[in-house]
């Protein structure tokens, strides 16, 4: 099976050690993250990128939550169809910072209150009861 291992570049050691047991089990792998210094310029590599996650049978991830080449990537992979796996994923993101900012500031006040920032489950309570709220408006 070719494997196209798409993800951030500070997981690359993740990804090698990661490529490395994968070529052990007999896959070919297709990691682009060792390679971009071959091509002269960011067009070249997505170029390349695209032609190789055609051939690829499935499409595995580390992701860090910020990285905008992993999501073009994903969205590649999204457009050609390709089988989505999910090795490895910081679940931290920018997301989760702007909906524990938007939770605990409280505009009517004008204050900060203080909340448990490692509880997700009032983040999302809290962010689904906006989106509801939104929707009826």
């Amino acid at each position: 099976m070719k494997i196209f291992i798409i993800g951030s570049s500070q997981y690359q050691k993740k990804m090698v050690d990661y490529a490395i047991k994968m070529e052990s089990e007999g896959h070919e792998i297709i990691l682009p993250a060792l390679d971009d210094s071959l091509f002269k310029n960011t067009l070249e590599i997505l170029q390349a990128n695209k032609e190789r996650m055609q051939n690829a049978d499935e499409v595995h991830l580390f992701y860090d939550g910020k990285s905008h080449g992993a999501i073009f990537d994903f969205g590649m992979a999204f457009m050609a169809g390709k089988p989505l796996f999910i090795i490895y994923m910081n679940d931290k993101s920018i997301v989760d910072g702007m909906k524990e900012y938007a939770w605990l500031f409280k505009g009517e006040s004008g204050h900060f209150e203080s909340g448990d920032m490692n509880n997700k489950a009032w983040v999302t309570a809290r962010y689904y009861q906006d989106i509801e709220t939104l929707t009826k408006t």
